[in-house]
């Protein structure tokens, strides 16, 4: 079975005729179909917006503090775990 036969869900939406046109010459310059080419790039604008919104940026100080913790943290638990074991 193809993928357009099992596609079920539908997008409606208007758009202005330039952005029409351009959208149009760019589905063909990649060899697609209006309907590929507007799938395609929404699929992969949504990935990297959902990409991006999960990537937390640190200023140097504060990605130092997080390390230190962070490191902290894995030598005391090793501590204990290294005590556990006698």
């Amino acid at each position: 079975m193809s993928a357009a036969s099992q596609a079920s869900e539908r997008f409606t939406f208007r758009v202005e005729p330039e952005k029409k046109q351009l959208i149009e010459r760019a589905a063909a310059v990649r060899g697609l179909s209006l309907t590929q080419f507007a799938i395609l790039t929404l699929y992969r604008e949504a990935q990297e917006v959902l990409r991006t919104e999960h990537v937390l940026v640190l200023s140097d100080e504060d990605r130092d503090a997080f390390l230190r913790r962070w490191i902290a943290r894995r030598r005391r638990r090793k501590g204990r775990q290294g005590r556990q074991t006698i």
